[in-house]
């Protein structure tokens, strides 16, 4: 079966019509009709979000022989999936990706696809391994059979799908070119990093991100708190221009400063960008959509 076929399958087993899977997605309907037609290719932020919308996976969406087929070259991919029983705290311990996407779903279980354009043998170069000790989940992803880091992250997207209503917290520590947080709600997020590009979007939760690289951190919404530890880096952080936020410059000759110099914190606010470490910068901006 073909993208179209699925997408349109999927939207009509949902009772939805053309209007109405186009608002969820924020995009047009005509968007809608051409992918459905196989007219065009829902990019992966779409993909990303037909699944949500679904409740499937991006793996069982695509159809990875179809889709690689019609973009002219080819795709693989891994999936693993886990039944959680209880609300937990998630450590993954990832390594090198070209990019990682973590975000939730109405599910109870705990999904992670792994898809690469160039490593046939992607079933086997890469091992997941997960642990369930009580009320934490560990999370690794080994390299095999050579795999090397710089081929991993050359090549190698990563997808972490949460259960939503079982997330107390999680902890990621990886090597990426980008990674983005989508949709999430839980006590706390840490990210040991290394990171050239953060996307944040629709995440309630106070984040610390712990990066020595120079960064673009893009904030589509500012749901919480934002620690941002580093040393000697100079980063930038974008905003929509109406968030509601305070700025802190803690440790040994750091210093937030805005573009421009446009200030448009708000003094007092609950919501606090933090930056701690030394001798880093972090330029504040104002999110152009």
């Amino acid at each position: 079966m073909q993208l179209g076929e699925k997408i349109k399958q999927f939207r009509k087993e949902r009772g939805y019509s053309q209007e109405k899977l186009a608002e969820l997605l924020g995009v047009s309907r005509q968007a809608v009709t051409k992918w459905e037609t196989d007219s065009g290719i829902p990019d992966i932020e779409n993909l990303i979000t037909l699944s949500k919308v679904f409740e499937i996976s991006v793996d069982e969406l695509l159809s990875l022989k179809n889709i690689s087929e019609e973009q002219g070259g080819n795709l693989y991919g891994s999936f693993t999936e886990y039944d959680i029983d209880a609300a937990k705290h998630y450590d993954f311990h990832l390594g090198c990706a070209k990019s990682i996407t973590i975000t939730s779903m109405d599910s109870e279980k705990l999904k992670v696809e792994l898809i690469a354009n160039t490593i046939p043998t992607i079933h086997e170069d890469f091992k997941l391994k997960i642990d369930d000790n009580k009320s934490r989940i560990d999370l690794d992803l080994f390299l095999k059979n050579g795999m090397t880091e710089s081929k991993a992250r050359e090549n190698l997207e990563i997808y972490v799908y949460l259960p939503k209503k079982l997330i107390l917290s999680f902890e990621i520590a990886a090597n990426t070119e980008i990674i983005e947080l989508r949709d999430i709600k839980c006590g706390g997020i840490e990210l040991d990093v290394k990171v050239n590009k953060a996307i944040i979007s629709n995440v309630e939760s106070k984040i610390e991100l712990d990066c020595n690289l120079n960064m673009e951190i893009v904030c589509e919404s500012l749901e919480a708190s934002l620690d941002v530890n580093q040393l000697s880096a100079c980063s930038k952080l974008y905003l929509p221009e109406d968030a509601d936020f305070s700025v802190a410059a803690k440790g040994r000759s750091n210093k937030i400063v805005f573009e421009n110099d446009l200030d448009f914190s708000k003094e007092n606010s609950e919501k606090i960008i933090e930056l701690n470490g030394r001798k880093s910068e972090l330029t504040i901006c104002k999110l152009i959509k």
